[in-house]
């Protein structure tokens, strides 16, 4: 891969060759203003891992309405090079890509992880993600370890567990299958075995198949660890899984694991941020209009498309 970016020039610079593994580069410009990333995700080379970001703006420089999303994306990269400031707010998450997650840095990364970030800045706090027992979830709001929960949380079904800011974002329920399984349609499950991860909106679902029109299994595998559902079914001790779409799908761009998604989907759920139900700082409320201004002014598709392709198409939520 060649060397693009002015900032890969001084770390690598002419006759040193391509960019060496563990080095990513980006560049992105706009009329004459130009950013410029470096991510270096491995040890032992010339400048420490880690992300570095080169602003170039001429003294003369005019950004006109039409660089909005540009500038956008710019402060949110100055912001990240800044110290941390404000009152903290603990935000539950748990290990769940493209969501959240450890970064190749050793920091969290995710959708969420960078949605939180700017929102909760906006308000003048800090963010601070620990990763919990999500099996635990409702017991650490309730005692205030964490000030919230926010991972790809499904508010349906919900409303009266939780104080809701939300829904930000849609994510599709669905069940997955080895390649050649016989499994071709959600009929097609009855009596056999399904694995899904504990206290999830899919292990509900199963638990009361009547209640949402879905075949009887014979068996249903809740595993507290979110990634043993791909092995148990790699290896047949379940039929199928079922989770969040577009985490079965990083899943399997991260681990070049073949599995086939149904067609027809368990649930289309709204995507909300949980404060518990007796927090009266009114949270939930600025956090619902900060989403609302990440919305109008871009900043919630940009971190989306970060991740995810198409990224318009996750944010069509109800009365947004």
């Amino acid at each position: 891969m060649p060397i693009y970016t002015d900032i890969a020039d001084e770390l690598y610079g002419p006759g040193r060759g391509t960019v060496p593994g563990g080095v990513k580069c980006y560049t992105a410009r706009s009329g004459p203003i130009t950013l410029t990333r470096v991510q270096i995700s491995r040890p032992g080379l010339e400048r420490p891992a880690g992300r570095y970001s080169t602003l170039e703006i001429p003294s003369l420089a005019v950004v006109d309405d039409k660089d909005e999303k540009y500038v956008s994306a710019v402060a949110g990269e100055v912001r990240a090079l800044l110290p941390a400031v404000g009152p903290v707010l603990v935000v539950g998450v748990d290990p769940f890509p493209p969501y959240a997650y450890i970064g190749a840095a050793g920091a969290p990364v995710g959708i969420d992880i960078e949605l939180a970030t700017e929102a909760f800045g906006r308000m003048g706090y800090r963010a601070e993600f620990r990763f919990i027992d999500w099996s635990a979830k409702a017991e650490l709001l309730k005692n205030g370890e964490i000030d919230c929960l926010w991972c790809c949380f499904s508010m349906d079904g919900r409303a009266e567990e939780y104080r809701w800011a939300g829904p930000y974002m849609t994510s599709r329920q669905v069940v997955a299958v080895m390649p050649d399984s016989d499994i071709a349609a959600l009929s097609d499950l009855e009596g056999l075995t399904m694995a899904v991860h504990a206290t999830t909106k899919p292990e509900e679902l199963f638990l009361h198949p009547d209640e949402y029109g879905l075949p009887r299994l014979r068996q249903l595998i809740s595993l507290q660890n979110r990634e043993l559902m791909y092995p148990f079914l790699s290896k047949g001790y379940a039929d199928a899984i079922a989770s969040h779409e577009t985490s079965v799908l990083q899943y399997i761009a991260d681990y070049d694991m073949e599995l086939r998604i149904l067609d027809e989907p368990l649930l289309t759920v709204g995507l909300g941020v949980a404060f518990d139900l007796r927090d009266e700082r009114g949270l939930d409320k600025q956090l619902n209009a900060v989403l609302a201004d990440m919305r109008r002014d871009g900043t919630e598709e940009r971190i989306v498309g970060g991740y995810l392709p198409n990224a318009a198409s996750y944010l069509e939520v109800d009365g947004q």
